[in-house]
Formats: structure tokens, sequence, C-alpha cells
């Protein structure tokens, strides 16, 4: 009969505490499970972002989706992204594939991540490589990541750290490790 009357009276404490702290008059407004300062301004589908300088069209940039962060100042892009450069006769140029990208608002500056290809149209050569930044000001790629190059007639593989024209014409790899293959 003792361990009943135990359990009795703790069963009474625990339903006298419930009581307690239910009878409040204070309602405690619901909490979002997100701050409204990091969900998307807007969000578009299916779209096209044109880079201009002085009305010249500099890059067209196409994406399954976009998702623009006012507070972040930074624009979204991911679902097949794809990039044209075009030449100062509004020619393409080069073109870049990637999995996502990220356009910096103020500057126009381009990150492109996740299996980023890049075929110049004018030399024919192709880079392939993890990430790849486009520089908006000067027309420069750039990454610090691993890649491949292939131009007609050779392969460069095997290198860390890039630089070039948007074109492709003109670049450097910074750490060769790999082998130049005829």
């Amino acid at each position: 009969m003792t361990s009943h009357k135990v359990r009795s009276g703790a069963f009474s404490w625990l339903v006298l505490a419930l009581v307690i702290v239910g009878c409040t008059d204070e309602v405690q407004p619901a909490r979002d499970p997100i701050s409204y300062d990091l969900l998307p301004s807007n969000t578009l589908f299916g779209t096209e972002i044109v880079f201009l300088d002085s009305l010249q069209t500099k890059a067209r940039v196409r994406a399954g989706r976009l998702r623009w962060f006012s507070t972040q100042q930074q624009t979204m892009l991911d679902s097949s992204v794809y990039v044209e450069f075009l030449s100062s006769a509004g020619h393409c140029a080069a073109r870049l594939w990637c999995d996502s990208a990220v356009v910096e608002n103020a500057t126009s500056h381009m990150w492109a991540y996740g299996h980023v290809i890049v075929i110049s149209d004018s030399t024919g050569t192709r880079l392939e490589t993890a990430s790849l930044r486009w520089d908006n000001q000067r027309r420069r790629l750039a990454t610090n990541d691993y890649v491949r190059i292939e131009r007609p007639g050779e392969i460069v593989e095997g290198g860390y750290g890039f630089e070039s024209d948007e074109y492709l014409k003109h670049y450097t790899i910074f750490h060769v490790r790999g082998n130049l293959l005829p």
C-alpha cells in the first residue's frame, strides 16, 4: 500500500504543477522557424538576367530558378544555370554551364558552383572545374580549384588555380600537377 500512496502523491504533485503552469494570462506569440531576413525577397522561375555596360550586352544568364535576397544583396541561381559571354560585336564568344551560381548585386560579380564547364566558341577551348568566379568589371574568370583544360590538339589535366579572360584565349594555370597530353 505504501508504494501506491507514493505514486498517487507524486501524480498529484505532477497534476498540480501542470495546472499552475497552464493557468497563466500571458500568451506567447508563435515564433517563425526562419527569420524573414534570411528568406528571398523574390523567387522567379525560368528567368534570364542580362549584364549591360554602356548599353552593350556583356553576358546573358539563364536559370531554372532565381532567388533575390535584398538583405544580403545577392541573387542565387540554380536549376540548370547557363551563361553566354558576348563579344563587343554582340556575338556569343563563350558559354558556361554550372549547377548553381551566386551574383553579387552591387558589382555583378558571379560565382559558379558544381560541375562548371566553360567552352570558348572562338578557340574551341573547354574548361572544367568545381567553382569559378567571373569578375564583371575586369571580365576575367578565376578559380583556386582543380582545373582540366582541353584545347584542339592538347589536354592539360591536374592544375590548381586558374585565371583567364572570359573567352579562354589567354589563361594561366598556377599550380600544374598533371600531364600535358598531345
